[in-house]
């Protein structure tokens, strides 16, 4: 009977995780129009938190309190490249915090994704560049290292939901 009682906790506890990865988990959209961007987020699991006063972006809280995740939009600095913005997103986390580690980095077309522990938090770092505004756009998410198979997938799936959005320049 122990057994059964254990099982039967292990599997309520996972629903959450398997809802997730099989897309249950209801989800919102946060639009951005000062830098036309959305990103999509787990309403169960992420509150916002309203968007920033100079309209930039929006963190997200999770209903734990353990995990923040945020999107927002920037011009880029004069003569910044993706590249450039890569390699000092790079440099930085050493700088920062010496216990961090990247334990996934990609670079393609116009986007780069870090990944990386601290010991006791994972982080997620997504940046987009938009070459005709000059803007860049990015998502970060830092939460708790001993949560991770319940906020990576959830995370991941933010990150890769993030868009640039077409249509006119809003002006700033």
């Amino acid at each position: 009977m122990r057994w059964k009682t254990l099982s039967a906790s292990l599997l309520l506890l996972s629903l959450p995780l398997f809802a997730a990865a099989a897309g249950k988990i209801a989800t919102e959209w946060y639009v951005n129009m000062k830098f036309a961007f959305s990103v999509a987020y787990p309403k169960e699991v992420f509150i916002p938190q309203g968007e920033s006063a100079d309209g930039g972006g929006q963190k997200f809280l999770s209903r734990d309190g353990r995990a923040i995740a945020s999107a927002y939009g920037y011009a880029a600095p004069l003569n910044q490249t993706l590249a450039a913005a890569y390699g000092e997103a790079l440099l930085s986390i050493g700088k920062e915090d010496p216990g961090r580690k990247v334990t996934h980095k990609s670079f393609k077309g116009d986007a780069f994704v870090i990944k990386g522990t601290d010991g006791e938090r994972n982080f997620l770092k997504k940046v987009v560049y938009k070459p005709v505004e000059r803007q860049f756009v990015s998502f970060e998410a830092v939460y708790p290292a001993s949560k991770g198979a319940y906020y990576d997938p959830l995370v991941s799936t933010m990150a890769n939901s993030l868009k640039t959005l077409q249509g006119p320049p809003v002006p700033r």
